[in-house]
């Protein structure tokens, strides 16, 4: 199966560490363990992105999301349930700050829609909502709020609860991140990078194909 890589994880950590920096929320992320891809790495991969029919990616594919809980922007509790009603399930892992994962937004709104009835559901974790003692922003929430009805990614947005954050995103070294998991909570591929919507769409037909 492919990898789709498209930001090698060293270039991103070198050119995102200065679009980090320069977009730091007062704390308001775990800056540790995310670090944001910088909008000129993103666009020079978007159109030559590569994929490997062999290596993982390089975060990794570690652990699974077979029970956890969550809330979304609303403040409703979310757990793993919701999984289990999709063969796939898109989850995006953005942050106000990061123009390529805005970009990408309107994209993955649209697919939502186009996919709702094929099996996928898309769903979005904002990850700089978080700050380092583990309570979430609400600017940054209020923020994030304006950026979906903006680009009309009204899909599903979860906060990074503890539970998340240790099943796979504490492993989260740049984004936009996207992980693909089944109805049964495993992790069956990831993507690193924003894409255009033609690339979406071969990347979730290629995942959906084998998870069906």
């Amino acid at each position: 199966m492919k990898k789709y890589i498209l930001i090698p994880l060293a270039a991103a950590m070198i050119l995102s560490i200065t679009a980090c920096t320069g977009n730091s929320k007062e704390n308001s992320t775990e800056t540790k363990e995310i670090i944001a891809s910088s909008e000129e790495t993103a666009e020079g991969t978007g159109e030559n992105g590569s994929s490997s029919d062999d290596s993982d990616t390089a975060a990794g594919l570690t652990g699974e999301f077979k029970s956890f809980t969550a809330e979304d922007l609303d403040g409703n509790t979310v757990t793993q349930d919701i999984l289990t009603g999709y063969d796939l399930t898109i989850m995006n892992v953005w942050g106000t700050f990061c123009s390529p994962c805005i970009r990408e937004m309107p994209y993955l709104g649209e697919l939502s829609t186009e996919y709702a009835d094929k099996g996928v559901q898309i769903i979005g974790v904002v990850i700089d909502a978080r700050n380092r003692d583990g309570s979430f922003s609400p600017s940054i929430l209020a923020e994030a709020d304006d950026i979906i009805g903006k680009t009309g990614a009204d899909y599903l947005h979860l906060l990074p609860s503890d539970d998340l954050m240790d099943i796979h995103l504490n492993t989260v070294t740049s984004i936009p991140y996207t992980i693909f998991i089944d109805k049964n909570g495993s992790i069956i591929d990831t993507v690193i990078g924003s894409m255009e919507k033609d690339q979406w769409i071969e990347a979730i037909d290629a995942v959906l194909e084998e998870v069906k």
